[in-house]
């Protein structure tokens, strides 16, 4: 069944709109692929263009070297 507002994952969950979540999001594997600024900077900036565009409100976030936590909330 699927709600309205809502997206069916991979993982076989959802997410509704103007919901507050808590994200994680991690590297296969948890490679250290987030290690250097220049990658961290271009998540940043999608995070950014997302809020600008107003799809997404952004509570907080951490990137570390293998993952990502994301507090956010979709609006569009």
């Amino acid at each position: 069944m699927s709600l309205p507002n809502s997206y069916k994952g991979y993982r076989n969950s959802y997410t509704e709109l103007n919901e507050i979540y808590f994200w994680t999001i991690t590297i296969n594997e948890w490679l250290n692929l987030l290690k250097s600024d220049e990658y961290k900077a271009i998540i940043i900036s999608s995070f950014q263009w997302l809020t600008e565009q107003e799809l997404v409100r952004i509570y907080g976030y951490v990137i570390m070297p293998n993952h990502i936590h994301l507090l956010w909330e979709q609006l569009k």
